[in-house]
């Protein structure tokens, strides 16, 4: 199970996209971190079936029992890029993807972030996907771009 972030999740939470899985592992991470609570505990233990109803229930208890406090949307930005950007360099295969959803992702929930290098790199990943490829990348070259970005951009918030 992967780990979910906290602001991560508050992310997802706000976007409608969570899903009973997402709390479940978020809670087995914070347990993983020597964090605990009764709620916590049990927000963990569910595993087949899973509520949706009573993962939020647990949820939220948990979040009052560990004094979580909810996240600036500022702070689920650089949670949700970091992410984004460690899926790129860490899942090559998948590299396609995560640029373009991180390019979305930047576009339509952060005005503010600077999307002109994940719009070029989308562009030129759906050149090569569905246009001419005018640029004649190969699909090695294109990941290659796209990871290098991707490292030099985790790099830059690490020394943030």
């Amino acid at each position: 199970m992967r780990k979910i972030h906290t602001d991560l999740l508050f992310y997802k939470i706000h976007k409608m996209t969570a899903e009973p899985n997402d709390y479940v592992c978020w809670a087995i991470g914070l347990l993983e971190n020597n964090q605990t609570s009764p709620s916590l505990l049990m927000l963990a233990s569910l595993r087949t079936r899973i509520n949706p109803f009573e993962v939020e229930n647990y949820f939220h208890r948990a979040v009052r029992e560990l004094a979580i406090q909810r996240p600036t949307i500022e702070a689920c930005n650089i949670q949700v890029t970091r992410c984004l950007l460690s899926k790129i360099v860490e899942e090559n295969e998948k590299a396609f993807d995560h640029a373009s959803t991180l390019y979305q992702v930047l576009r339509d929930d952060f005005p503010d972030a600077d999307s002109a290098t994940w719009f070029a790199l989308s562009e030129l990943i759906d050149d090569y996907r569905y246009g001419d490829n005018s640029e004649k990348l190969t699909e090695d070259e294109l990941i290659r771009r796209i990871v290098e970005k991707a490292k030099e951009q985790l790099d830059a918030m690490d020394r943030e």
